[in-house]
């Protein structure tokens, strides 16, 4: 695209074009002039060549995202060499190299951390962390280039990687109806883990619901998009002292002392054999706390 004052009126027969500038590097390119004076024809110029902006500064134009632990970060991560005007240079085919930045959990970076850029573009598609955590980071660096940080990213646990302990208790008060809770699950006990909880569900046909007696076979963590941790726990359980039941439980510890800081309130839910399902719902009052 040409651009700058491209109409001039002639000063004693001659226009002067002092503002063009092109924004695409390339070869060849000419320059046509016509006028609307009779009798005068149009010009073509020499041929020229317009050369690349030089890079200046890194982006991230493919941001790492939320993974579990171990598992490839996908989609692949990609950095950009760009100009001052943040336009991705193709001609740079440098070596663009990779690192953590931000490392909330001492976890390690893995895979090819140093790429060259292919029509100015490096593509980072073997990278793992191996440790779960909120808030971690990437950086990148290119030899004269200005470095570039990438958006935060949480790193989950993977179901045999869990290593947490949970506790917590409280109110909730979904709309099927008020539920207070107490736990005790310790997520580096098991298979089959240690723990039990105690719910108390206020709906549904009964007065009250009792929930207790776990035999915990199963214990995973997510993050918290609102910040913190997830954890679910799943087994059996004793409804009203009857029989044994599936069950799944989850408690959001938002990482604060109390239920009602950070990025939202702890949450709990839980469901039995699709009879019961409060939902993850946000505390009325007490606390949730998970910790490695």
């Amino acid at each position: 695209m040409l651009s700058g004052t491209k109409t001039v009126t002639p000063v004693n027969g001659v226009a002067t074009f002092s503002t063009l500038s092109i924004n695409n590097p390339g070869t060849g390119y000419t320059l046509v002039a016509t006028t609307t004076a009779p009798g005068v024809t149009g010009a073509t110029s020499a041929a020229f060549n317009i050369t690349p902006r030089p890079a200046t500064h890194l982006v991230f134009t493919v941001q790492p995202t939320n993974t579990v632990a171990g598992s490839t970060i996908s989609p692949a991560v990609q950095v950009a060499a760009q100009d001052d005007a943040g336009v991705t240079v193709t001609s740079f085919s440098g070596s663009i190299t990779i690192a953590l930045g931000t490392n909330p959990a001492g976890g390690t970076l893995s895979g090819t951390k140093i790429v060259t850029a292919v029509n100015g573009v490096a593509t980072f598609s073997t990278l793992s962390i191996d440790n779960a955590g909120n808030g971690y980071t990437l950086v990148a660096t290119a030899t004269g280039l200005a470095s570039a940080t990438s958006a935060p990213f949480n790193i989950a646990a993977s179901p045999q990687q869990v290593r947490v302990q949970l506790t917590g208790g409280g109110r909730i008060d979904p709309a099927i109806g008020k539920t207070t809770f107490g736990f005790d699950v310790d997520g580096r006990s098991g298979p089959p883990f240690q723990g039990e909880m105690q719910v108390v569900y206020h709906g549904g046909t009964s007065a009250m619901t009792r929930i207790h007696s776990l035999v915990i076979d199963g214990v995973t963590s997510s993050p918290d998009p609102r910040g913190g941790v997830c954890i679910t726990w799943t087994g059996s359980a004793r409804i009203n002292n009857s029989d044994q039941r599936r069950f799944t439980a989850t408690a959001c510890d938002n990482g604060q002392p109390g239920s009602s800081h950070g990025g939202g309130p702890d949450r709990f839910g839980i469901s039995v054999d699709g009879s019961i399902n409060t939902g993850l719902t946000d505390l009325k009052g007490g606390n949730t706390h998970a910790r490695q």
